[in-house]
């Protein structure tokens, strides 16, 4: 029997890991032969490297849509490995790989692709920047992580704003990710900002109507981005949070430990004094662009009682999906492709 911590990862992620990539049969063996949290990131690990050279042998044959898939699912198996972990020379070495096998992938399977790095309090945001072919000048959606999510987890969730002709960058914020060296931003208006400040000027892309989507502790970040951003012309929060102090008891001891890490504070009892900072109250009513929920009603991490309250202050349209788990990756058809269909819908009326 599993224990505790990966039943918890188990229980809470399982849909997560196939909507990313993870093959289901995979994600089969490999939960198969983790009996203990000591044992997670060494046989993720594995998974990846079984993906990357999959790729690499595809690569040498000149196949290059196949090695490029492979990257993928290396990617993101070097990232399941890593984004609960507590191990700091493996979580470090692991998100190494992560990274370098989407840019792998990206490099093969999209022409399109850029790195963008952006100066940011002494360090530097990284971001996955694609576009859409055959449209010029398409909208921007930023997509921003959660609390244990990067840009390489994204792969498949940009393909939905893709494919309606709009724009994505990936963000890997303070904190997260690459960001992982600065401490998580409670202002997250701020490090957009940067980025869209660092874009300025482009001509491939309509900033004139960016969006931005945030899932998670992302959900947080984005209308609290909006309600001081005045770039952002629609934001959309999956899964988010209205008040980090408040869901705090809801989390496992994992989800504690990644936030006492990326707040840089040093223990529980300063981090909470931390999440104190990240509350939507006296912000929420300052949103004025479109915004929209979605919010599952079996979400074990945070509470349908919170996004209900941003939507009273900000006017925002909630999505309640019944029997959805934290991220609706459980029933991520009824939400994934209309969310991106109303945001094209509104960057489309922004222009």
């Amino acid at each position: 029997m599993p224990d505790r911590l990966v039943q918890i990862a188990i229980d809470t992620w399982s849909s997560r890991y196939v909507l990313r990539g993870v093959d289901h049969d995979d994600l089969a063996r490999t939960l198969a032969s983790v009996e203990t949290w000591d044992r997670w990131h060494d046989a993720w690990r594995a998974l990846g490297d079984r993906h990357a050279e999959l790729a690499r042998r595809a690569e040498v044959r000149g196949h290059r849509r196949t090695a490029g898939e492979a990257y993928v699912r290396a990617s993101i198996a070097y990232h399941f490995a890593r984004y609960l972990w507590h191990v700091e020379a493996e979580y470090e070495e692991t998100g190494r790989l992560s990274v370098r096998a989407m840019q792998d992938a990206l490099r093969l399977l999209d022409p399109t692709w850029e790195r963008i790095e952006v100066p940011y309090r002494g360090g530097v945001l990284v971001g996955n920047l694609r576009r859409p072919p055959d449209v010029d000048r398409p909208p921007l959606v930023v997509l921003v992580p959660g609390l244990d999510s990067t840009k390489e987890e994204f792969f498949h969730w940009e393909r939905c704003y893709l494919d309606r002709g709009m724009a994505t960058l990936s963000l890997d914020g303070p904190g997260q990710g690459e960001g992982a060296g600065l401490p998580i931003e409670p202002e997250y208006e701020r490090p957009l900002a940067a980025v869209l400040d660092h874009l300025a000027g482009r001509t491939d892309l309509d900033l004139d109507r960016v969006g931005a989507v945030g899932v998670s502790l992302g959900g947080y970040s984005v209308p609290r981005a909006m309600a001081f951003e005045p770039r952002l012309k629609a934001g959309e929060a999956l899964a988010g949070v209205y008040d980090v102090a408040e869901v705090w008891p809801l989390w496992s001891p994992l989800t504690v430990r990644k936030f006492v890490k990326h707040t840089r504070t040093g223990s529980e009892e300063a981090a909470r004094a931390f999440a104190a900072r990240m509350t939507l109250e006296g912000v929420a009513e300052r949103i004025r662009n479109p915004l929209l929920l979605v919010f599952g009603d079996r979400d074990t991490i945070a509470t349908v009682e919170g996004q209900r309250r941003l939507a009273r202050e900000s006017g925002a349209e909630l999505w309640l999906i019944e029997g959805g788990n934290h991220g609706v990756t459980n029933l991520s058809y009824l939400h994934l492709g209309p969310a991106a269909d109303w945001m094209a819908d509104r960057l489309r009326a922004a222009g």
